[in-house]
């Protein structure tokens, strides 16, 4: 897949480097349902924010996958080893993936981020030289993103949380009314 670079791409925390190895052999990432945002379904790409279990290589993104398709399916079903696990019942969003990929350029921070999914397109994906350009301050309106994300969803992603605060994006959840 060559993206282009207005795609949508989802920045995914992946807790372990268990997960990325699931994510990098079997070709999927999961996320429970109910923290699963809306703008999963429109995702051309995840790439992955290592958290801090990822000792030296933690706050980082390094690879990333097309999205191939999503689907609905218990946890005990994706991680059979681990049938006792207390969320064992519960719904995931199956993400099926393309192959991992190195980034062109790894991003890095110099600290934690906490973080479930950050919206970006590739383009700035690819442009940003830290993970730390991806969270500037300015109004999303000055961003392809925001163009394509008020397309797909309308001003209802949008909150302004003080009358002179740039626009701050409220990601819905699959699920949400």
């Amino acid at each position: 897949m060559n993206p282009k670079q207005t795609d949508l791409v989802l920045i995914a925390y992946i807790p372990t480097p268990r997960d990325l190895e699931l994510a990098r052999q079997e070709q999927w990432y999961r996320v429970p349902k109910a923290h699963a945002p809306r703008l999963l379904a429109h995702a051309r790409a995840l790439a992955f924010y290592q958290g801090s279990r990822f000792g030296p290589r933690r706050w980082r993104v390094e690879w990333w996958a097309p999205v191939l398709g999503t689907r609905e399916v218990r946890r005990r079903e994706l991680l059979p080893d681990e049938a006792d696990h207390p969320r064992a019942d519960e719904v995931y969003v199956q993400v099926l993936l393309g192959p991992l990929t190195p980034l062109p350029r790894p991003l890095t921070s110099n600290r934690g981020r906490r973080l479930l999914f950050k919206p970006t397109t590739w383009g700035r994906l690819v442009r940003a030289t830290t993970l730390d350009d991806l969270f500037d301050r300015r109004p999303l309106r000055d961003d392809p993103l925001y163009r394509l994300l008020q397309s797909a969803w309308g001003e209802a992603l949008f909150a302004l949380s003080g009358p002179e605060a740039p626009r701050q994006l409220r990601l819905p959840v699959i699920g949400d009314q």
